[in-house]
């Protein structure tokens, strides 16, 4: 089941950007 972590690890990453930017 990668693709549960592998949405969570995406929505970690747009966030930090997202939030940053």
């Amino acid at each position: 089941m990668p693709l549960l972590p592998n949405i969570k690890q995406q929505t970690m990453l747009g966030k930090l950007p997202k939030g940053n930017s």
